[in-house]
């Protein structure tokens, strides 16, 4: 069945997955003078999706890179609707929830090597995470509770199993 609480959850975690893989908003600053290409610059913005670098006019230079962190996005985001419609078998769907962990668990060491990937254009870079860098928290909790959900099914349907 489709219309399980599970589902709610892990819709809500495939939608905020790909709203957050397209946002611009900063999850990592850094500030300190830095060269890339023969510019000089003032810092850098890092999102889950660009890198923003500040010249040093102020004027932002954005160079469009597609940050490891949005691959992994989108693949929580698959494995999310993947499980969705995977309702006929709850222990696959317990499988994919499962890999999902994974992905979710991935995501801060994939922000972290796009950090250090940034970090060598920078002499004396200062990091600051600002309120978006918990939304791998946000994501955990999702899954955790969609997962807990299609384990009770699970039991469940078990237990009515033994009965007959």
């Amino acid at each position: 069945m489709i219309q399980r609480i599970q589902h709610l959850y892990l819709g809500i975690l495939a939608i905020m997955a790909i709203i957050v893989s397209f946002s611009k908003t900063t999850v990592i600053s850094i500030a300190g003078k830095g060269v890339i290409n023969k510019t000089v610059m003032n810092g850098a913005n890092l999102s889950y999706s660009r890198a923003t670098f500040i010249k040093s006019t102020n004027q932002p230079d954005v160079i469009d890179f597609a940050m490891k962190s949005q691959y992994i996005l989108w693949a929580i985001a698959l494995w999310a609707i993947v499980t969705i419609f995977s309702f006929k078998n709850l222990k696959r769907q317990i499988t994919f929830s499962s890999f999902n962990f994974a992905f979710i668990l991935f995501l801060p060491i994939f922000v972290a090597l796009d950090l250090f990937n940034y970090m060598d254009f920078f002499i004396d870079g200062a990091i600051s995470f600002h309120m978006s860098a918990i939304f791998p928290i946000a994501l955990l909790l999702l899954n955790f509770m969609a997962t807990r959900h299609i384990v009770k099914d699970f039991n469940l349907l078990k237990s009515v199993n033994r009965m007959r």
